[in-house]
């Protein structure tokens, strides 16, 4: 009876490390979140987010990211696009910890002050155009909600867009 109270203890223990780690930390640990670790890295964002007060972040899974085009991906992460890099990570952020019981049906204010709806339907979340795979992944400064694509600011256009939308520049005008 004694070793099921002390694995109780030991597991209350565990939960309480885990709840102790910051929003970036939690991120890498649940083994899922590996590419939206490095877009926040990229965008010089990391101690940002482990600074700021309680925030909740809806992580694109890396499936999501896989979703996303790889040559848009690979020139946002350039040095030269750090800043619409930090855009878009902006937009997986909002202030203040929001529990998945808690969410309803609104339209949030990012970090990046874009708009973006959360939709709750019964048990179901949306963020945007993703949907929510693993809710309430608790941290100390915040929880995480894992969500399965990225989600773009609002009337952001991506590069590959731009590139491609017809314009009185000669290609050797173009940036």
């Amino acid at each position: 009876m004694n070793w099921i109270l002390a694995l109780a203890i030991a597991f209350t223990v565990v939960e309480r490390i885990h709840a102790a780690e910051d929003l970036i930390t939690a991120a890498q640990r649940t083994g899922r979140c590996k590419t939206f670790v490095k877009v926040i890295q990229a965008a010089g964002l990391t101690q940002t987010i482990k600074g700021y007060g309680a925030l909740t972040v809806f992580a694109p899974i890396d499936e999501g990211f896989a979703k996303f085009p790889k040559d848009i991906l690979d020139e946002l992460m350039q040095p030269a696009n750090k800043t619409r890099l930090a855009s878009i990570v902006l937009a997986h952020i909002i202030k203040g910890k929001i529990m998945a019981a808690d969410a309803k049906t609104m339209t949030v204010t990012t970090l990046g002050d874009s708009k973006i709806h959360l939709a709750k339907d019964g048990s179901s979340l949306r963020y945007g155009d993703a949907n929510i795979v693993k809710a309430d992944l608790v941290a100390s400064n915040g929880v995480i909600h894992l969500i399965d694509k990225v989600v773009l600011p609002e009337q952001q256009e991506l590069p590959a867009e731009k590139k491609g939308r017809k314009t009185g520049t000669q290609p050797s005008q173009a940036n």
